[in-house]
């Protein structure tokens, strides 16, 4: 078949390509964000799942045991629907439930969707002889347009899984070849240039190794946003395997996280994108790659499908692993702090005792050179000021050196706790960035102070270039909201955005999102805003 349709929608293509995260340009902070944006999904997950399982009992409200038998296999059919990728053995019971009002209805394409739908759980659930048998006695040729569609859909989930299964060998498996036969009939049967055509094209492509063109496809079929958030997020998650395979792990991070979000939306428990995420970030954030694989399992095992369970279960004993090995490498550096800490007070100690000997032995030389009484005693005030430093400095040092070892012992008997009973899921909150977070609110109320000692106008003359109801005010007295914040060290000659949001602990996105949202609600043209700031 022509591939004529990608050129007439290249535009889209160029589009798309501008509006997804390329891996060549996507920074930390992109990844971030959309870590961030798959937590804010998480925390969601009640409200979701609440509204899902309301549309169900919606449906299931509609079996009254008065409707026509064409009726109440509808519904069956779309409360099977609900639970196929919700909950595996309440999908299957009304997906037999389908098939034997098919059977007293005396209706083949029914009976034909109704095994289907038994076939693609069966697949779901590991019962691999059932779903074969199932799809070998139904014939396609047989079928009307629209149920050949659903079948060849239920033969290549079938024949994707038993490949995945033997492992991953395009060019010599026999279910390969089964697979892309299927693909074919479904590519026939869809409309050139519609959103399931290309993605059929797209996994074709990808299950040939022609990765680039895969991700080409699917960036075509993702083009329709109108589409079911479950088929939009299991296309994401194949346009991330063929950036996978490609070798750039940041883009397909990103394409499993989003995969991730839609799949949390479409409140699917069957097998999600989240673990894949956890699996590719658990170098770079053991914390929440431990979490989300945690998450994905749990998911699981609600969706009652053991095969798929074991297959990512496997993942989880790994992230602790490496859990453990970050936290070995972070207790022999706290040790080695403590032991550099103990030295340093030991030579203080000593530099104490050497000035103490110091003065003593001046001292008596003032009672021995009585004609340099004067240059002495001024000599011993200087020794005297200068010991008071020393004391008042050591005793902060032990101090904070004991304040420090107190908290690590602390923090090493929680841990080695945590270690000895297995539960490493304590670990990331008892190392925790609260104490960071305080020291930089800290930092933030020194710098709002000291800013405003040397301009204390500055809020009053921000302020005047808005109009009242766009005024921004802090809550608290000398204090800087984190917009003027940001003007403020630009006020101090700070204009690159990378080295405020350093200082701010913001992403460079979300520094410039306040800049321009400032400038938009300003009274005075953009390009005047910054230089306005600057002669305050």
């Amino acid at each position: 078949m022509s591939v004529t349709p990608i050129h007439k929608n290249i535009v889209t293509v160029l589009v798309l390509l501008c509006l997804l995260p390329q891996p060549a340009t996507a920074s930390k902070d992109e990844l971030s964000g959309w870590l961030d944006r798959l937590d804010k999904s998480l925390a969601e997950t009640p409200k979701y799942e609440e509204q899902y399982l309301q549309q169900i009992t919606n449906l299931k409200q509609l079996l009254t045991g008065h409707e026509s038998p064409d009726t109440r296999f509808d519904v069956c059919h779309q409360i099977y629907h609900a639970y196929q990728s919700y909950r595996a053995d309440s999908a299957l019971i009304y997906a037999y439930r389908c098939l034997d009002i098919a059977k007293q209805m005396k209706r083949t394409d029914y009976t034909a969707l109704a095994e289907c739908d038994i076939a693609a759980i069966s697949v779901s659930t590991g019962d691999n002889i059932l779903a074969y048998n199932l799809l070998m006695s139904i014939h396609p040729d047989r079928l009307p347009v629209w149920l050949k569609k659903i079948y060849y859909q239920t033969k290549s989930k079938f024949w994707v899984e038993r490949s995945n299964y033997i492992g991953y060998q395009p060019s010599h498996s026999i279910y390969e070849t089964e697979l892309n036969s299927t693909l074919d009939s479904l590519i026939a049967l869809s409309k050139p240039g519609s959103a399931e055509w290309y993605a059929y094209k797209g996994t074709k492509s990808a299950r040939q190794n022609r990765h680039r063109e895969a991700i080409e496809f699917f960036h075509q079929a993702l083009a329709d946003t109108s589409q079911d958030k479950h088929i939009r997020a299991m296309r994401l998650a194949e346009m991330a395997w063929s950036w996978y395979h490609l070798g750039n792990k940041r883009q397909a991070t990103i394409a499993f996280i989003q995969s991730a979000i839609l799949d949390n939306e479409s409140t699917t428990r069957e097998i999600t994108s989240l673990y894949q995420v956890g699996n590719l970030i658990r170098q770079i954030d053991d914390v929440r790659a431990s979490r989300y694989v945690t998450q994905a399992l749990s998911w699981l095992d609600f969706y009652n499908a053991q095969i798929r369970f074991v297959e990512i279960g496997k993942i989880l004993p790994v992230i602790a692993k490496e859990r453990f090995e970050a936290l070995r490498s972070e207790r022999n550096l706290l040790i080695a702090v403590i032991i550099l800490t103990i030295l340093l007070t030991a030579f203080s100690t000593l530099g104490y005792i050497y000035i103490r000997k110091q003065n003593l032995k001046l001292k008596a030389t003032q009672a021995l050179n009585v004609q340099h009484l004067a240059r002495i005693k001024q000599a011993n005030d200087k020794l005297k000021e200068a010991n008071r430093i020393k004391d008042e400095y050591i005793g902060r040092t032990l101090y904070d050196t004991s304040e420090f070892i107190g908290y690590l012992e602390h923090l090493f008997n929680k841990i080695s706790r945590s270690l000895i009973t297995k539960h490493y899921d304590e670990i990331g909150s008892t190392v925790s960035q609260d104490k960071l977070s305080e020291e930089r609110k800290n930092m933030f109320g020194n710098f709002d102070k000291t800013f405003l000692a040397l301009f204390p106008d500055f809020v009053d003359k921000y302020n005047s270039l808005f109009d009242e109801p766009d005024r921004k005010k802090s809550c608290e007295a000398n204090q800087l909201t984190s917009e003027m914040r940001i003007f403020a060290l630009i006020r101090l000659g700070i204009k690159d955005s990378e080295r405020i949001a350093r200082f701010l602990g913001y992403s460079v996105h979300t520094v410039n999102t306040y800049k321009t949202r400032a400038k938009n609600r300003s009274r005075i043209p953009n390009e005047e805003f910054e230089p306005k700031v600057m002669s305050f």
